[in-house]
């Protein structure tokens, strides 16, 4: 996850994201939902509160080819493939939540 920088669409910006933080960089049929949330949480790696506008963007892996993490993405989280029966269970914020139930419904 991660924000809209510049003059970003919120596509744009679930691009450079997706590339930055997985590495996958093969992608396609990148939509913008139609749903906008916003939430507040505590951003602790940072020791801020923050309040957000949440886009969500769907779209579909079209390979497994990868570009190279760097070094401080690599410390902050390891990539995972979760069937997407158990993500449900692993989300704990509810905004997470209830994106989680609107992409899966469409």
């Amino acid at each position: 996850m991660g924000g809209i920088e510049g003059e970003e669409s919120p596509v744009e910006a679930a691009k450079r994201e997706v590339v930055e933080e997985t590495g996958y960089d093969d992608f396609g049929g990148l939509v913008e939902l139609p749903e906008v949330c916003y939430d507040n949480f505590y951003a602790a790696h940072k020791d801020v509160n923050r309040h957000i506008t949440i886009h969500t963007v769907c779209g579909k892996l079209l390979s497994l080819q990868r570009e190279e993490r760097s070094a401080e993405e690599d410390e902050i989280a390891e990539v995972m493939w979760i069937p997407a029966e158990e993500l449900a269970e692993k989300l704990t914020q509810k905004a997470h939540q209830y994106i989680w139930e609107q992409v899966r419904t469409k």
